[in-house]
Formats: C-alpha cells, sequence, structure tokens
C-alpha cells in the first residue's frame, strides 16, 4: 500500500522506507516542486506581468524564514536543548 502513497511526484513511502530514496532527496523534491518550480514559471512570465515579482518575493521569504528556523533548531540542538514541538 505504500507504493500507492507518493511523498512527491516522483517519491512513494516505499521508496523511503526501501532505501531507495533519502530523507535528503525527498526534501531536495520537495524544495524543488514547491519553490524553485513555480519560480522558475514565475520568472519566465516576467515580461508580461509585474505582479509576479511579489510573488517570487513571497516564497522567497518563505524559504528563507523556514531555513532560519532550521538554522535555530540545529544550534539550540548542538548546545544541548531540546524543544518539545508536540
Amino acid at each position: 500500500m505504500d507504493s500507492l502513497i507518493r511523498i512527491t511526484k516522483n517519491i512513494t513511502f516505499d521508496d523511503l522506507k526501501k532505501g531507495r530514496k533519502s530523507p535528503v532527496d525527498v526534501y531536495e523534491e520537495q524544495m524543488n516542486s514547491w519553490l524553485f518550480r513555480p519560480l522558475d514559471q514565475l520568472a519566465a512570465d516576467r515580461q508580461n506581468t509585474f505582479e509576479n515579482g511579489y510573488a517570487m518575493f513571497g516564497l522567497e521569504l518563505f524559504f528563507l524564514s523556514l531555513m532560519e528556523n532550521i538554522c535555530q533548531v540545529t544550534q539550540l540542538t548542538k548546545v544541548g536543548i531540546v524543544l518539545d514541538l508536540a
């Protein structure tokens, strides 16, 4: 059943469980699908409309704030502080 459930377009849960894909592969595919491909589409249409720049800026801010949060959690974990996010 896990082979039918997709994490991304090209990766299933079965791929992840059986080691055919790593968590890094999943992360890369998600970032490409959710961030970089939409940015490419918006950039390709920049000649026709100005508002795409605002959408691109919003996506970039989302990505950078996510990366900042990941770095902060990583730093806290390195110094021995464990966050209970449940």
